[in-house]
């Protein structure tokens, strides 16, 4: 039989993976992204100048492509249809993501300062919500709203952005940093959030690392609601404050509404 008629002949048999084998295959994944190569296949080179032999010693690499092509982390039969009000695009992924914020919650306690920022996975696949950004240094791919130690960088939550369906009604910046704070269980413990106003700011040595997602006072309100301090620096003209405000004769404290200070 011709393989156009049946892709899957020239492949070797399936045979269902223990589940030593899948966290070996996990570990090999987790090794790639350390060890970055041009192609997959030359982790299981020969080649002196390109080898790494744990791969080898782990698992064939017709193994690993074979579980790489087949891996399900959900069952499709219980996936709701497109349109359905409780779809969820990112519905096959879904358990293994909660697994990992889990997990980050977990084995991380983070210090009193956190920061709430957009990061890019680079991907040029075909999903609706891929995201094309020229402006960063990651062009292509699928963008997600994460919640960090400011100190160490060590990621404590994140949120896949699915597009504009994903968007409430009103301020999304306030939304983004209520889900954040929500899902990382940090709502009363005294956690500070660091914004920055000034894209040109560059930290230096242990600074604690500041947010460029865009300040508000809603967003603001968002932490005092959920009893979370907020910092945030920058220009005067960078800053959403009312033009009343920012004349000189004014004193340090010069403005304050619903629990939040602006100081001059």
């Amino acid at each position: 039989m011709p393989i156009a008629e049946n892709p899957d002949s020239n492949k070797s048999s399936w045979s269902k993976p223990s589940l030593p084998e899948i966290k070996d295959f996990i570990d090999l994944c987790f090794l790639m992204e350390i060890d970055v190569k041009p192609e997959s296949k030359l982790y299981w080179s020969t080649d002196p100048f390109m080898e790494s032999p744990i791969f080898r010693k782990t698992m064939s690499r017709n193994r690993f492509m074979q579980i790489m092509r087949y891996l399900h982390f959900s069952d499709n039969h219980n996936a709701q249809q497109p349109g359905h009000p409780s779809c969820d695009v990112i519905y096959k992924i879904r358990n293994i993501l909660n697994i990992f914020d889990t997990s980050m919650k977990r084995e991380f306690v983070p210090t009193c300062q956190v920061s709430i920022d957009e990061c890019m996975i680079p991907f040029k696949g075909r999903v609706k919500f891929k995201q094309y950004m020229p402006a960063k240094p990651t062009k292509w791919g699928i963008k997600i709203w994460a919640l960090a130690d400011s100190n160490t960088g060590y990621i404590c939550y994140t949120d896949v952005y699915t597009g504009q369906t994903d968007r409430p009604q009103g301020q999304m910046g306030a939304h983004v940093v209520k889900k954040c704070i929500e899902g990382a269980d940090i709502v009363g413990q005294g956690y500070h959030v660091l914004f920055l106003l000034s894209p040109n700011h560059q930290t230096v040595g242990n600074s604690p690392a500041m947010t460029y997602l865009q300040f508000s006072r809603q967003i603001a309100s968002s932490l005092i609601d959920g009893y979370c301090g907020i910092g945030t620096r920058g220009r005067q003209s960078e800053a959403p404050v009312p033009s009343r405000l920012t004349e000189r004769h004014m004193p340090n404290i010069v403005g304050k509404n619903h629990g939040v200070m602006c100081v001059g």
